[in-house]
């Protein structure tokens, strides 16, 4: 019961978003400013919040973390390989892929975690999402960029590397570790400040994500893309929680990991593919029909668990 008041409210506010899109409440011209605001700045004061007041050498495992990291890796080589074997054309590879690893961790990972196990664990979970995003990240213009057209227009590998070390999520989580390990203590004004920024970051967030769904699929895409669902919703957590129990960690102890794991495809799949000659229309598929699929797949891992 625990586990449907935690994903049924979440997977509500999400609702909201699509209908208030629908109903005209949230045009096209709000989303994109709504959605910097919570990226650039309302995830990341909470990230921030929630690394910088934690305990980082108490909430740090390295059994967690190749847990957490590994999975991701397994299901990008098989995924990878299985498009390429079913003959997947390039530009369309580079996308599906990559949303087979994708979670979406700043938007609903992080609800979930927080309203599901607290603020301690929301802290392990941001600590792990630094690493997570940067392996996403990196793994995901790897493959984008051997996929895509040669004739296009390619990305150097430096102004690359330079967009993902100025990621303001990966950014704030270093610098909240830096907070963290070091003891520096957040002057009250900021931190309430933070605090406040932070209380909009999740509802903002849902509701983002709501508006930003699009089910009008293409018959073609349908079979690529609940392979990738497969690989992401279903396999990834899979492989995560069979390493976690190899590995001797307590389910309170891996459990912000696994949570991370079962999201489904992050909205950051549609931007790499735009701006890396990905397929944009099977990007937005993909998002829309994981994060329907998790609302089923999210709550019956969490049952297994508990």
């Amino acid at each position: 019961m625990d586990i449907l008041k935690t994903i049924i409210p979440i997977f509500l506010v999400i609702s909201i978003g699509l209908l208030a899109r629908k109903r005209g409440m949230i045009p096209d011209a709000f989303r994109g400013p709504a959605n910097q605001i919570t990226y650039l700045f309302a995830i990341p004061a909470m990230m921030f919040r929630a690394i910088a007041k934690s305990d980082f050498r108490g909430q740090f495992e390295l059994d967690l973390l190749l847990g957490t990291l590994l999975p991701i890796v397994i299901v990008f080589a098989v995924s990878w390989l299985f498009y390429r074997g079913i003959g997947v054309e390039r530009k369309q590879t580079g996308t599906i892929v990559d949303g087979s690893i994708h979670g979406n961790i700043g938007y609903i990972g992080f609800a979930v975690v927080f309203y599901y196990l607290g603020a301690d664990a929301l802290a392990r979970a941001a600590i792990l999402s630094a690493f997570i995003m940067l392996l996403h990240n990196s793994l995901a213009i790897i493959v984008l960029q051997v996929n895509a057209d040669r004739h296009g227009t390619r990305l150097e590998w430096g102004h690359v590397g330079m967009k993902i070390a100025g990621n303001p999520i990966i950014l704030t989580a270093v610098i909240g570790i830096v907070f963290s390990v070091f003891q520096i203590p957040i002057p009250e004004i900021i931190d309430r400040t933070l605090g406040i920024i932070s209380s909009m970051a999740l509802p903002l967030a849902l509701l983002v994500i709501g508006a930003s769904l699009d089910f009008h699929l293409k018959t073609q895409h349908l079979i690529y893309i609940l392979m990738a669902c497969l690989f992401k919703l279903i396999l990834m957590p899979a492989i995560g929680l069979w390493l976690y129990k190899n590995s001797g960690l307590g389910v309170e102890l891996f459990l912000p990991g696994l949570i991370l794991l079962m999201m489904p495809v992050a909205a950051l799949v549609f931007i790499l593919a735009s701006e890396l000659d990905g397929d944009t229309r099977l990007a937005a598929n993909l998002i829309s029909v994981s994060t329907a699929l998790s609302a089923l797949t999210i709550p019956i891992w969490l049952a297994l668990l508990s």
